[in-house]
This record gives C-alpha cells, structure tokens and sequence, in this order.
C-alpha cells in the first residue's frame, strides 16, 4: 500500500489481522465447510480485485484501484459465506491477506514486489 501512496494504515492493518486471526481459525480447526468456504471467499474477492485491477491499468487510474475494490467488496459482502460469519472489516482484510500472499496488488509491478516480499 505504501508503493502506491497510501500513507495512512492503521485500519489497513486491523482489517489484515483480523482477517488472518480468521484463516488462521480455519486452518486450525479444520472443519471441510469452512475451509471451502474461506476458498470460495478468497476467490470471490480475487475475481473483484483482477476486474478493477484490469479496468484501473485499462484507464490508466491505478489510483482508483483501492477505492474500487473496496466499494465492490462492500457491495458484495452479503453475497460470501456466511458459515465465515465475517464483518465487513473481515472481507476487507481477506483482499490484504491476498495481497500479503502475493496473489495481488495495489501497483502495477505488484508480482515484482511479492517476489522481493518473499526474498526479504
């Protein structure tokens, strides 16, 4: 988020904790349900991110990247499963975990950044 100019994170933060106290829970447990659910999830929100994502480089309004997602998964929020019982600021942080696992970005060299992010 800093290489694309946000300078405020705080709430970027607890939404990425939160989330990951979630995955976390659901790796530990185990349970098949949750685990296909928390796959459906990230899938879901991985398909809105790649859409703006696309759109943003087409435009060239990477700056609207952020903004974008967000709304999408606001608007999608009900839609995930709900055996996650996630909040908001969980669906939030299910696109940081994303990012943090390199499967997505808020640059357009964000692969180049995971890879130096793993190398790190």
């Amino acid at each position: 988020m800093t290489e694309a100019g946000h300078v405020e994170l705080d709430s970027a933060k607890r939404q990425f904790f939160n989330a990951d106290l979630v995955a976390r829970e659901i790796a530990h447990k185990d349970v098949p349900a949750e685990v296909a659910a928390l796959s459906s999830a990230d899938a879901t929100l991985h398909g809105l991110w790649e859409m703006q994502f696309n759109e943003c480089v087409a435009e060239d309004r990477l700056s609207a990247l952020h903004p974008r997602v967000w709304r999408d998964v606001r608007n999608e929020h009900d839609k995930l499963p709900k055996a996650l019982r996630l909040e908001l600021v969980h669906s939030w942080g299910l696109v940081h975990r994303l990012v943090e696992n390199g499967k997505a970005g808020w640059v357009k060299h964000w692969r180049q950044i995971a890879v130096e992010h793993e190398c790190g």
